[in-house]
This record gives C-alpha cells, structure tokens and sequence, in this order.
C-alpha cells in the first residue's frame, strides 16, 4: 500500500526546524492558519483517507495500524479516532475530562475519509478561528460527531505541551 507525506504548515506559531520530522515534501505557507495548512495538505493528498498530525504532536508507532484498520473493515465508518498522553506539562495535573476532550478534538489522533473531508470543506479558515485559539479543532469535531464513527481507547499520539499551547488558554 502506498502512502503520501506532506508537511503544511503555518509558520505564525513554529519553525521549521521543529516541523520537519519526515522526508517529505513541505509547503509552506506563512501566517495562514493551522486550518488552511492542513486544508492545504489534504488538497494535494490523493489517498481516500486523511491523517493529520501537527508540529507539537508525535504519532507512537501503532497510531496507524490502530486508527486504519475500522475505516479499512467498515466502508460506513467515516472517521476513527485514537486516545491522546500528554507529554512534558509542567505544573498541575490537567484534569481527565479535559484529556478526553483533547483526544476528541485533536487533529493528529483522527482518520477521516476525504469525501467528508471535502463535504465539510476542510477545515474553517475564517480568521474568527485563528488568534491562537485552535478553535477550527473543536468545530470540525463537533462536524464529525453527526457521523459514523470509531473512538477507540488506545493512546497513539503524544501531545506536547508548549507554552501559549491549547492547555495555557
């Protein structure tokens, strides 16, 4: 089976350096949006199902034999998704609600089928979503909730904490 990497990034929050983890080839967009980079990716992507993983995510090496495998076996499914650990947060503990939320909302814990994708026009771009906020996250997700889907309760994707990040808000 073939697979494509792209990497897309918006570069208002992060460099290069910490964005290129693969050998693939890079589009870079400046001050975009994390919605309109990953749109941009899925547009050039040519597979049927989408994966996304952003700069201060990691995939653990089972993230894709876990999250293809139910949309592989079950054409009615139209997303799957993995659990999320965070990694490096200092301080307090964040609370499980908060940890399931996140691993609902995260774009690099999902696999979604590129018709829905392009039924939901990607991710929303409109500047009301960007300020930092990673709010085209939540709103795609709430999208995919009327969808069939799988959540399965397995941690594949290591969040990374970082400062002015999605938990310091």
């Amino acid at each position: 089976r073939a697979w494509e990497t792209f990497t897309s990034s918006e570069l208002a929050r992060q460099t290069a350096s910490e964005i290129i983890l693969v050998r693939a080839p890079v589009i870079l967009r400046e001050n975009v949006g994390a919605g309109a980079a990953r749109n941009k990716g899925a547009s050039l992507a040519t597979g049927s199902i989408l994966l996304f993983c952003d700069a201060d995510d990691v995939w653990l090496p089972k993230h894709l034999s876990t999250v293809l495998p139910p949309l592989l076996k079950d054409p009615e499914l139209v997303h799957s998704r993995a659990r999320v650990q965070l990694i490096d947060v200092p301080g307090n503990p964040v609370h499980p609600d908060w940890l399931r939320s996140l691993s609902a909302t995260l774009p690099s814990t999902l696999a979604v089928r590129r018709h829905v994708h392009e039924f939901f026009e990607g991710f929303p771009t409109h500047e009301r979503y960007s300020f930092g906020r990673d709010m085209e996250d939540v709103h795609y997700a709430i999208l995919l909730q009327e969808t069939p889907g799988e959540y399965l309760n397995t941690f594949t994707v290591h969040y990374r904490w970082r400062a002015g990040g999605r938990l310091d808000q």
